[in-house]
């Protein structure tokens, strides 16, 4: 069974792991584990997937007597202390190292450092809402048939969010951990900040919620906290009987 691993030396990586813990839950975290090397090498044998906060020098004098192929070994994915630059490290292209690079850099408000020459930009956000206990075909159907219609695929969404009072909801939490990427749920008064920005105000959800919108209003408030980018609502509102769905692309400027 493939997990991801997060690796941590320091107190202060300590901490940043701990932040993504809470964007990517399923993550497995190891802090300064016995015989660092020899177990993290051999964790990259069992074909696991490294994300490591620490220098870059550890991580390479760490793993370069074990890489074998790139047709075959797991991606790493390299982060600086506190975070705030995400690196592509190995396997970027076939391991999928750039794609989950974005994934996690779109989770935390971070830079993505590519060392090739993929940029790999727009991201995409989604918005989701959902009635109580959502059936989790329900909300995998709307968004993939969704996508299908605009030629875009679930592989390419780098987060997902909704309002916080879903933040228990069980297709919500299983749909990010299949689809790897992190979930975020956000009260009822940020939703309200992007009030003027949303295509599909409902009084109706404002009764229900607190917001007059939830997977609209969800996607460009998070949107809204990329520094030096566009971002445009490029999927409004669409909904099936159980859920809603809306996405937001996020480009540089």
């Amino acid at each position: 069974m493939t997990n991801t691993y997060i690796i941590t030396l320091t107190d202060i990586a300590q901490q940043s792991a701990q932040r993504i813990l809470g964007l990517f839950p399923h993550y497995i975290h190891l802090h300064q584990p016995n015989n660092f090397a020899t177990t993290v090498a051999g964790l990259y044998q069992e074909k696991q997937r490294l994300l490591m906060i620490c220098a870059s020098g550890i991580a390479i004098r760490t793993l370069c007597s074990v890489i074998d192929s790139k047709l075959t070994d797991p991606p790493v994915v390299l982060a600086d202390e506190h975070a705030n630059n995400i690196i592509p490290l190995l396997n970027v292209h076939q391991g999928g190292a750039n794609a989950w690079a974005m994934r996690i850099a779109t989770a935390l408000n971070a830079n993505v450092v590519f060392t090739n020459t993929e940029a790999n930009w727009p991201r995409y956000i989604a918005g989701i809402g959902s009635i109580r206990h959502c059936q989790y075909e329900s909300l995998i159907s709307l968004l993939s048939e969704t996508l299908h219609n605009y030629d875009l695929q679930l592989e390419q969404i780098h987060s997902l969010v909704s309002i916080d009072l879903k933040h228990d909801e069980t297709a919500m939490l299983q749909l990010a951990k299949d689809l790897d990427v992190s979930i975020e749920f956000y009260s009822s008064e940020q939703l309200d900040t992007m009030e003027s920005k949303v295509q599909n105000p409902s009084e109706i959800v404002r009764s229900e919620t607190g917001s007059a919108s939830v997977s609209e209003a969800a996607a460009l408030f998070k949107a809204h906290q990329f520094q030096s980018c566009h971002y445009n609502l490029i999927i409004p509102k669409h909904k099936n009987h159980e859920a809603t769905f809306a996405l937001v692309e996020i480009s540089k400027e």
